[in-house]
């Protein structure tokens, strides 16, 4: 498996945590 795949991978689903949370 490719660690920057991975990486981008978790780096989206935070970023998309994120935006759920809201401000």
């Amino acid at each position: 498996m490719d660690v920057y795949k991975l990486i981008v991978l978790i780096i989206t689903k935070w970023f998309i945590a994120q935006l759920q949370c809201g401000p």
